[in-house]
């Protein structure tokens, strides 16, 4: 009798929800869901489907009409081009360099939840720097490296080591880049501390009770319930690689830095289409990042799921 009432009370449970779900609600939904829908499909697919159309053109921005058909020439002359290839090369590294970093914002976030007193002023303090312009920031970097009269110099004078040209160097300029960061704090670590206090509370205590240290609930409880998100945010650091464009565009004044040594893909779409004005190179460029991006993705994708399963 118990079982049959339980069952009752699911279906009971089931026909209410079903009742939630009817044709208002589906209509309201549709309405709220629609301006997002919208502005994504003109902003990202409309768009898109425009950079491949185009990328089979040598395409006259000032004059459309005077466009003409050249097949897969645009994309013959981007994978002949050494500068593309170094622009690759320049975005790999700085996304390798940057991987030193990535554990940070984590770091942060761990130490964040383990504070007791002043834990929401220390979140406040790491968010803060969100409310400030990218540009901004870069600005006030590329004073620090200022050969002549930045902080780096100073400091560097300070301890009597030799002062550098920094950005200026080209076996230098991509730390320049990559420093920055070291900074962490901002929406990385806020993301990162809401996931862990996600967590479910009673394997923490089930693991004091064991005599568990703080490192070890950190390190056989935190991490590996936060795995997942770890792996998305990996993901998305791959797929936001080639879009590397503000930083080395601001810390460079556009340049690249000497001999090109710190510009990315993205800077060289930039300067395909509105300073060499070859739009239709530049969208072939683009439609090029877009397939490099894709393999990474999947093959990082099959190594996780084949870490996986050998775990």
């Amino acid at each position: 009798m118990a079982w049959g009432k339980k069952m009752e009370n699911v279906k009971t449970v089931l026909k209410k929800k079903k009742k939630i779900w009817n044709k208002e609600a589906i209509i309201v939904a549709c309405i709220f869901i629609l301006p997002v829908a919208v502005r994504i499909f003109f902003t990202n697919y409309y768009v898109s489907f425009e950079s491949l159309l185009y990328s089979f053109f040598k395409y006259d921005y000032s004059k459309p009409t005077n466009s003409t058909f050249v097949g897969l020439q645009n994309y013959i002359t981007i994978l002949k081009s050494d500068m593309f290839w170094l622009q690759v090369k320049n975005t790999l590294t700085l996304y390798l360099m940057g991987l030193l970093l990535f554990p940070i914002p984590l770091i942060q976030a761990i130490f964040l939840n383990e504070i007791t007193k002043g834990h929401k002023l220390l979140r406040f303090l790491y968010v803060v720097p969100c409310g400030l312009p990218a540009m901004a920031g870069y600005s006030v970097w590329t004073y620090i490296w200022n050969p002549e009269v930045g902080v780096a110099n100073v400091l560097m004078e300070a301890l009597g080591l030799a002062r550098q040209t920094w950005l200026s160097d080209p076996q230098l300029i991509k730390w320049c880049l990559t420093i920055p960061g070291m900074v962490g704090g901002g929406m990385g670590v806020l993301t990162y501390l809401v996931v862990i206090q996600g967590v479910n509370p009673s394997l923490y205590e089930a693991a004091k009770v064991d005599g568990a240290t703080s490192w070890q609930q950190v390190w056989y409880i935190t991490l590996p319930n936060i795995m997942y998100y770890i792996s998305i945010s990996f993901v998305l650091g791959l797929t936001g690689m080639f879009s590397s464009f503000d930083g080395p565009y601001i810390m460079t004044n556009g340049t690249g830095g000497v001999e090109h040594s710190a510009e990315t893909v993205i800077m060289g779409v930039y300067n395909r289409a509105y300073d060499l004005m070859q739009y239709g190179q530049a969208m072939a460029m683009s439609v090029t990042i877009v397939l490099i991006t894709l393999v990474v993705v999947i093959i990082s994708q099959i190594l996780k799921k084949r870490i996986e399963r050998n775990d």
